[in-house]
C-alpha cells in the first residue's frame, strides 16, 4: 500500500491554513496528515460574513446544489480527484468501501432532488419566495425563521451529509464542523457547493469541542448529531435540531411468522456496518424470541466466515466498545459473542452479537452500539417498550396496531410489513423535514404591484 497524506483546514471562500493542527492517523495509527482546528474569532468572522451576505433567489439555489451534485459524486473540488478522496476516506475513516460508494450516491441524489423535501414541507397556502405581484387581499409567506445555520457534523458514514444542504436550498447560509474523525466529505461537498457558486453562503469550520459549542451559541439554528451525552447537552435548546441515537427496532406481532421475514431482519441489523441510527438494534417478538435469536445469530455469523462485522477502527476504540458491550450484556444471555478481529487497511471491527434479553423494559434495549448488536426480547403488546425509535418496523397483519404505532409521537418512522429500518427514498423524511425547524408562516399584506421583498 502506498503512502499518501492529507491536510484538512477551515474554508470560506478560500482556504485558512491554521496553525492549531490535530494528527490525522490512519486505521493502524500511521501519521497521515493533519486537521486545522480555527479558535472562536475565526469562527464569529465567519458566521457574521455569512450572515450579512444576502441569500440567492431561490432558482439560483436550486440551480448550485443541483450542479454541486455532478461534481461532489464524479468531479474533483478543490483539486480532489474522486479516487483520491475515497481513499482518505476508507483509510484513514474507516468506512467500508461498499458504504462509501452507496454514501456518496445517495448524497449527490439528495442534492438533485433538493427542491422535492422543500415543495412537501411547505404549506399548501404558503409563497416560499417574493413573487411580482403584490398582495392586496393578503397572504401567506414561508418565511425564514433566521439567517444562519451550523452543522455539527457525525462521521459514522457519509450519508449524513444529505440533510444539511436542504438549509441551502432554504436560503439559509450555513457553517459546517465536521466530525475529526471524518472531515473529508464535508470539505469535498463544501467546495463543490462553492465552485456551484454557492461560496459565500457555506462554510467549513474544524474546530476543538469548546469552539464547537461557541459555534452553536452564535448560529441562529444548529443540526447536532451525536449519542446521549449530546443529547442531554442540548436538549433543552429550541435552536438545536439533534440527531441523536436512533434506537430503531423491529416488532413481530403473534400474527406473524417472524422465520418468512429473517433476510429483513438480518440485513436491518447489519447494513452499513450496524452503525447508522437507522440499523436495528433491538427485536421484539411475541412468539418465539428465543428462537428468533438463534437463527437470527446464524445468519449473521455463517459458517462460510462472512460473518456481519462493523466498521474498522483503531484497536484501542473497537476494544472499548467491546468492553462498553460487556458491561450492557451483563443481564442479557448471549447467542452470538462479539469478537475484536482484524479488518482491512490494518483496522480493527467488531462481529456481530446477538443477545436475548427476557425483559423488553430492561434498560439494555435502548444501547446502541457501533456494530452490528441487536438485543431480543419478549413482547407483551404494550406501546412502552416500543416509543423513542427512529425507526419501527412491524411485522404484523393487525391494521389497527400500525395506527397505534403511527398515533405514538416518539416513534418518528413506521413501516408496516417487510421493510428494512434502514430503508430511505427522496422525499420521505428521515426525521422530520428541516423546514419544519427552519420556516415559519408569516401573514402579509402589499398594494396591488409591490413585490413581497
Amino acid at each position: 500500500m502506498s503512502r499518501f497524506t492529507v491536510e484538512v483546514d477551515a474554508w470560506y471562500q478560500q482556504e485558512h491554513v491554521s496553525r492549531t493542527r490535530e494528527p490525522l492517523t490512519d486505521l493502524a495509527g500511521a501519521p497521515r496528515g493533519s486537521l486545522g482546528l480555527v479558535p472562536r474569532l475565526y469562527v464569529s468572522r465567519t458566521l457574521r460574513a455569512l450572515a450579512d451576505s444576502p441569500p440567492l433567489p431561490l432558482p439560483e439555489r436550486l440551480r448550485a446544489i443541483q450542479e454541486a451534485a455532478g461534481l461532489f459524486e464524479h468531479g474533483s473540488p478543490g483539486g480532489e480527484p474522486r479516487d483520491a478522496y475515497l481513499r482518505a476516506l476508507t483509510e484513514i475513516s474507516g468506512v467500508p468501501e461498499e458504504t462509501a460508494q452507496r454514501s456518496v450516491a445517495a448524497v449527490a441524489t439528495a442534492l438533485r432532488s433538493v427542491a422535492a423535501p422543500l415543495a412537501a414541507a411547505r404549506p399548501s397556502t404558503a409563497i416560499q419566495e417574493p413573487v411580482p405581484e403584490g398582495r392586496p387581499d393578503g397572504g401567506v409567506l414561508w418565511a425564514r425563521r433566521g439567517h444562519t445555520f451550523a452543522v455539527l457534523a457525525a462521521g459514522n458514514t457519509p450519508g449524513v451529509h444529505s440533510l444539511w444542504p436542504e438549509s441551502l436550498a432554504l436560503g439559509y447560509r450555513v457553517a459546517v464542523r465536521p466530525s475529526r474523525r471524518e472531515p473529508f466529505t464535508p470539505r469535498r461537498l463544501v467546495r463543490a457547493l462553492c465552485e456551484a457558486g454557492m461560496g459565500a453562503h457555506v462554510a467549513l469550520l474544524p474546530s476543538s469541542y469548546e469552539v464547537a459549542d461557541h459555534l452553536v451559541q452564535e448560529a441562529d439554528f444548529s443540526l447536532v448529531y451525536g449519542g446521549q451525552e449530546v443529547v442531554d447537552k442540548y436538549s433543552g435548546n429550541p435552536r438545536v435540531i439533534l440527531q441523536g441515537p436512533g434506537r430503531s427496532k423491529i416488532v413481530v406481532t403473534a400474527d406473524t411468522d417472524w422465520r418468512e421475514h429473517l433476510e429483513t431482519i438480518r440485513h436491518s441489523v447489519a447494513a452499513m456496518g450496524g452503525a447508522a441510527c437507522t440499523c436495528t438494534s433491538a427485536v421484539l417478538v411475541q412468539d418465539g424470541h428465543r428462537d428468533l435469536a438463534r437463527s437470527l445469530a446464524e445468519v449473521l455469523a455463517p459458517s462460510g466466515g462472512s460473518a456481519a462485522t462493523g466498521p474498522a477502527m483503531d484497536r484501542s476504540t473497537a476494544e472499548g466498545v467491546l468492553g462498553l458491550y460487556a458491561r450492557t450484556a451483563a443481564s442479557a444471555t448471549p447467542v452470538l459473542r462479539p469478537e475484536v478481529v482484524p479488518g482491512a487497511r490494518g483496522g480493527w471491527q467488531l462481529t456481530a452479537a446477538v443477545s436475548v434479553l427476557e425483559n423488553a423494559r430492561d434498560a439494555a434495549l435502548s444501547v446502541e452500539l457501533p456494530f452490528p448488536c441487536v438485543w431480543v426480547a419478549p413482547y407483551d403488546g404494550e406501546l412502552a417498550p416500543l416509543r423513542n425509535s427512529l425507526v419501527l418496523t412491524a411485522l404484523t397483519r393487525d391494521l389497527g396496531f400500525v395506527q397505534k404505532l403511527e398515533g405514538e409521537p416518539t416513534i418518528r418512522n413506521v413501516y408496516a410489513g417487510p421493510t428494512p429500518t434502514t430503508w430511505m427514498t427522496p422525499g420521505v423524511p428521515h426525521d422530520g423535514f428541516l423546514s419544519e425547524h427552519l420556516m415559519g408562516t408569516k401573514g402579509v399584506k402589499t398594494p396591488p404591484g409591490w413585490s413581497l421583498r
